[in-house]
C-alpha cells in the first residue's frame, strides 16, 4: 500500500521533470540562441491551452443537454486547467518578448492583444461559473471561451510575431521536441483536471 501511495505522489512530478528535460535537450537557435527554449515553450502552452478550452467547450454541449452533475464539474475543472496553461503562456511569452524585443508586453502586436483578451475573458467566465453554479450557464460559458479563444488567436494579424516559425523550420529536432512538449503539457493538464474533479467530489 505504501508503495502504491508513493507512486501516486511521484507520478505528478514526472510531467514537470519531462518539460525541464525537453527544454534542456532543445539546442540553441542561430539567431535567438537559448531564448528559443522560451519561444517553443510559449507555443506549446498556447497549443495545450487551446486544446483544453476546446475540450471544455465540447463538454459544455453535454451540460446543455444532460442533467448529470459530473459534466459541469469536468467543464469547470477543464476551464481552470486551460486558464492555468494560458497563464503559463502569458508568463513565457512576456519573458521571451522581453529577451527578444526589449519589452515585457508588445502592445502593438495583435497576437499579444488577443492573448490578453483571452486571459480576461477566461477569468471572467470562470468567476461567473463558480459564482452561479448553474449547469446551463456553465455549458454556455465554456462554449464562449472555446469559440473566442480559437477565433481570436487564428484571426489575429501578425506584425513582428513570426508566422508559423515551427512549421516553416527545416529542423526536425525542434519539431519533434515541440510536439513532445505539447503532449507532456496535455498529460499534465489531464492530471490537474482529474485532481480538481476529485477534490470537488470529496468536498
Amino acid at each position: 500500500m505504501n508503495h502504491l501511495n508513493a507512486r501516486k505522489r511521484l507520478l505528478p512530478l514526472l510531467t514537470p521533470l519531462a518539460i525541464l528535460l525537453l527544454l534542456f535537450l532543445l539546442p540553441p537557435e542561430q539567431t535567438l540562441g537559448d531564448v528559443i527554449k522560451l519561444v517553443l515553450l510559449h507555443g506549446a502552452l498556447v497549443r495545450a491551452a487551446l486544446i483544453a478550452f476546446a475540450v471544455a467547450g465540447l463538454l459544455g454541449v453535454l451540460c446543455l443537454f444532460s442533467e448529470n452533475p459530473i459534466w459541469p464539474r469536468w467543464c469547470t475543472a477543464l476551464q481552470r486547467t486551460g486558464l492555468l496553461l494560458w497563464l503559463g503562456n502569458v508568463f513565457a511569452s512576456s519573458l521571451a518578448t522581453r529577451l527578444t524585443w526589449g519589452e515585457w508586453i508588445a502592445w502593438g502586436e495583435p497576437r499579444v492583444m488577443a492573448t490578453i483578451n483571452i486571459l480576461w475573458l477566461a477569468v471572467a467566465c470562470l468567476l461567473l461559473v463558480r459564482w452561479m453554479k448553474q449547469r446551463i450557464f456553465t455549458g454556455l460559458a465554456n462554449l464562449v471561451v472555446a469559440a473566442f479563444s480559437w477565433g481570436l488567436i487564428k484571426g489575429a494579424t501578425l506584425v513582428r510575431h513570426p508566422f508559423d516559425p515551427l512549421g516553416t523550420s527545416n529542423s526536425s529536432t525542434y519539431q519533434l521536441l515541440y510536439g513532445a512538449m505539447v503532449v507532456v503539457l496535455l498529460v499534465m493538464g489531464w492530471q490537474v483536471t482529474r485532481w480538481l474533479v476529485a477534490r470537488e467530489l470529496r468536498s
